[in-house]
């Protein structure tokens, strides 16, 4: 298989082509993705029929619990997980190639270039053995043919670009030698330095504080609004969600189980869980009160029921929820629910 370069298929230019319904064609499209994990008597699937799509320069975030398949989502459309165990069935089009039919070679040549992903844990994503400004330089001199001064050059713009004091000596560190906050920066001026068409982050500020969480923040929107680069935004923090996407996908064990535009979905959601998230935000009118919480927990990969999988946890639910709940288009939106006309669910503002 011929792999596009970035002045073909894979140009910004090109994906901000319409297509023939006046649309935008979409730069990343997931098919009914299905990730199992195999062991000697049995499978055990983490995620289940996901479908969804990104357009260039769009940014949509993917929430919810630990444990929901949010990152094993995002490890599986790179061809990041081990296999075996892992087992990966559907399709990840990006501009229409499947990155899961491409072979080790290929898909190398993709990852960092067109796609690159912020991992969650720094500290095992950085090499230990080479210093941090070696491993951005690397990735430029792979992917973009510079020579090893002119990366050191840009390595260590990107460096100051993420807002690391001292960047020439930091380019000479070993991530052992960095704060946890500083490793997680690094980490994301080695994604974005070759200018990806399509970025993955992972709880891109989960080791960070507050102040460098919105500096983060605005630094890849800022990417997102000047080079098009498309984002898909992997966090539990919906507050995040609300200021930085357009769309996003509610995860629960495994299935996407409500997508659409991101205020629809706060302000009016269609399925139980999106609301009972919503409900466990603390804000300043509830303070001195219980903090609201879901009952039980996310069901283990062993023993996923059949039909709704929030069905033990949901105050909704009937006997009808045992049965398999395919995704039902509402409009613009899609939700896992076959009562989501006849509940009122409580939404950010209610």
């Amino acid at each position: 298989m011929a792999l596009p370069s970035r002045g073909s298929g894979l140009a910004i230019s090109e994906d901000l082509q319409a297509s023939k319904d006046g649309g935008i064609r979409p730069l990343l499209e997931v098919r009914n993705l299905n990730v199992y994990f195999r062991n000697r008597t049995t499978d055990v699937q983490a995620v289940r029929d996901l479908s969804f799509t990104i357009a260039p320069g769009e940014t949509l975030g993917m929430v919810g619990e630990s444990g929901s398949g949010k990152s094993v989502s995002a490890l599986s459309l790179l061809q990041l997980l081990k296999s075996p165990p892992a087992v990966v069935e559907g399709q990840v089009l990006l501009d229409g190639i499947d990155l899961l039919s491409l072979s080790p070679k290929e898909i190398r040549s993709i990852r960092g270039r067109d796609v690159a992903m912020i991992f969650q844990e720094p500290m095992t994503a950085l090499d230990p053995l080479f210093p941090v400004g070696h491993q951005i330089a690397q990735s430029l001199r792979v992917h973009r043919k510079m020579s090893r001064k002119a990366a050191k050059v840009a390595a260590i713009e990107a460096l100051e670009q993420v807002g690391i004091p001292l960047p020439a000596r930091r380019y000479g560190e070993y991530p052992h030698q960095l704060s946890g906050g500083m490793r997680q920066r690094v980490m994301i001026a080695l994604a974005i330095v070759c200018e990806p068409r399509l970025l993955i982050a992972d709880e891109p500020t989960t080791a960070v504080d507050v102040t460098i969480q919105a500096q983060i923040l605005d630094l890849l929107l800022e990417l997102n609004r000047d080079t098009g680069m498309a984002i898909l935004l992997i966090t539990h923090d919906l507050g995040v969600v609300a200021e930085s996407c357009q769309r996003a996908i509610t995860m629960y064990a495994g299935e996407a189980v409500e997508h659409g535009p991101v205020d629809d979905l706060l302000s009016e959601p269609k399925h139980p869980y999106t609301s009972a998230l919503l409900q466990a935000i603390p804000r300043v009118e509830t303070r001195g009160l219980k903090l609201r919480s879901i009952p039980g927990r996310v069901p283990g990969l062993a023993e996923m029921p059949i039909g709704c999988r929030f069905m033990a946890r949901c105050e909704f639910a009937e006997e009808a929820c045992a049965e398999y709940q395919p995704m039902r288009s509402v409009g613009c939106r899609g939700v896992r629910c076959w009562r989501h006309d006849e509940l009122q669910l409580a939404g950010a503002v209610q």
